[in-house]
Parts: C-alpha cells; sequence; structure tokens
C-alpha cells in the first residue's frame, strides 16, 4: 500500500503477527507462489493432488455428502493453521520432513531469509504472551470470544477467498515445461462478493487477476488496472459471476483432484469434475 518497502514491513509484521502469522515467512511463500503459480512443481499453495494420490478416489463414498462436507469443515477452519504448520496443500518437497513456515532452516526459505523467519516467530511468541496474560486476566471464554473466534473468521475468509481465486474447473494446472509465469498468472479468477465486501476487502477479490500480472501495483489501483486489461486479454481474462457462496460449494466438490490426457501424467491438468456433484449440484 505505501511506496516505502520499510513502512509495508513493519505495518505488515505487526498486523500478521496479531492474528498469528508468520509475516516475512508467509511474504516470502507468497512471493514464490505468484513467481510459480499452478505450477504442480513451483507452487507454494493450492497446490491439487492428482488422479494417482488422490485420497479416496477408489472409494465409491469417497465423494459423498459426508466426506465432501468433513473435508469442506476442516479446510476452512484449521486449513490455514494446518498450511502453516504442516505445509498442506503445498508442492512436495522430497526428502524433507519439517517442511513449514516457523522453522528458519525449512526448504522453502533461503540463508538469506532465515533470520526474518526467526523474527516472524518471535513476533508470534510476543502475541502469545500477550494473549496468554489476558487469559490469566479475564478469562479463557473472553479471550476466545473477543480474539480467538474472531481470528478463525478471518481465516475462513481468507482460505474462501484464496481457494475461490485459484480454483475452476475451467482453471488448468501445468507440469514440467508446459508451465509458464504468463500461463499461470492468467490461471486466475476475478470474482465478486458484492459491492460493499468488495470494499471491504480491499478489492482482492474482483481483482485478482491483475494483481497475479502486476502484483506490485497497490490495492488501491488495482480496479483501474483491472479494467485496461480487460480488453486486452479478452478470452483469457477468467471471471465467475456465479454467487459467491455457490460458487464455492460447487466447485469444492467439482474440482477434487487434477489429472493430464498424457500417460505420464504430466503437461496440462485439468480438474476432474465428480459426476456426483455435478448431477447433484
Amino acid at each position: 500500500f505505501s511506496a516505502s518497502p520499510l513502512l509495508n514491513d513493519v505495518v505488515g509484521f505487526v498486523v500478521h503477527s496479531l492474528l498469528g502469522v508468520p509475516y516475512f515467512s508467509w511474504k516470502y511463500t507468497h512471493a514464490r507462489h505468484h513467481g510459480g503459480t499452478n505450477s504442480m512443481e513451483r507452487d507454494e499453495v493450492f497446490v491439487p493432488v492428482t488422479a494417482q494420490n488422490a485420497p479416496l478416489l477408489d472409494k465409491p463414498w469417497g465423494y459423498s455428502l459426508p466426506v465432501r462436507l468433513t473435508y469442506f469443515v476442516i479446510t476452512f477452519t484449521a486449513g490455514w493453521p494446518l498450511y502453516l504448520a504442516l505445509n498442506v496443500a503445498s508442492r512436495e518437497h522430497k526428502g524433507h520432513w519439517l517442511v513449514n513456515h516457523f522453522t528458519p532452516w525449512a526448504p522453502i526459505f533461503n540463508k538469506r531469509e532465515a533470520f526474518y523467519v526467526a523474527l516472524s516467530d518471535l513476533g508470534l511468541v510476543a502475541v502469545g504472551a500477550v494473549v496468554w496474560k489476558a487469559a490469566q486476566a479475564a478469562g479463557w471464554a473472553a479471550v476466545a470470544k473477543y480474539y480467538i473466534v474472531p481470528v478463525m473468521v478471518v481465516n475462513f475468509w481468507l482460505v474462501m477467498i484464496t481457494f475461490l481465486q485459484h480454483t475452476h474447473p475451467s482453471v488448468p494446472h501445468y507440469s514440467g515445461e508446459d508451465w509458464t509465469w504468463l500461463k499461470g498468472a492468467l490461471s486466475t479468477v476475478d470474482r465478486s462478493f458484492g459491492y460493499t465486501l468488495d470494499r471491504i476487502f480491499h478489492r482482492i477479490v474482483d481483482t485478482h487477476v491483475a494483481h497475479h500480472l502486476f502484483s506490485y501495483i497497490p490495492f488501491y489501483h488495482a480496479e483501474e488496472a483491472t479494467n485496461a486489461i480487460k480488453p486486452l486479454l479478452g478470452e483469457h481474462y477468467l471471471v465467475d459471476h456465479r454467487p459467491i457462496f455457490q460458487a464455492l460449494w460447487q466447485d469444492w466438490g467439482k474440482c477434487r483432484y487434477v489429472d493430464s490426457e498424457e500417460a505420464t501424467g504430466k503437461g496440462v491438468l485439468w480438474w476432474k469434475v465428480d459426476p456426483i456433484c455435478t448431477k447433484r449440484d
């Protein structure tokens, strides 16, 4: 939001720490997400499972409504902490078992970044100490009501928004040499939460394509940038006008794993639509 990197980092560090997020750690992996969007080997978040390793794919009840609901609840309540702590829904790091956003020597960081990862951890420790003191003074019920539950609500919106930005039956993923940065950047989806929520969320939902093409544009210029690129991109500009919760439920059920038409499982990978969900929705 500012031309000053220092100001951006100071504000980001404080706000993210208050929300239980290691700021610099996530800043680094998010930058790599932008550098490898929708690449099966490079992306850092929402990397889909393939037909070869999709859980429950061979079970007749694997995509039943109870299973679908269970995955839904886990993802949108605990998905964000699980991603930070266990690198869930990210790419595979073969030969490494300790992959998370809290370990300075984790393979998702380089040596130059290690100090700032540790600094992010200290920010979380400081916030944790304040929360502990507040619980001793006011009780855990009050802390849950005024801090823990609101943070969980923030986490829900975060996972929901990012899921919808990168998940749609018509959005491909790429493996190997079939991926390019531009293909990945254009494999994102603009959606709208309505006039009010779009502005509350600083236009991150309905201007996400522009954000991936020009990630240094501040949010208050994102609408202008989006309007400028639409006629240039033409059919390559992806936007979904479905009601947001309808889109969430439908795409959650339909986009369960990706597969390639090539025997190697490489190349361009498309979401495989579950016929049960298609019929039901």
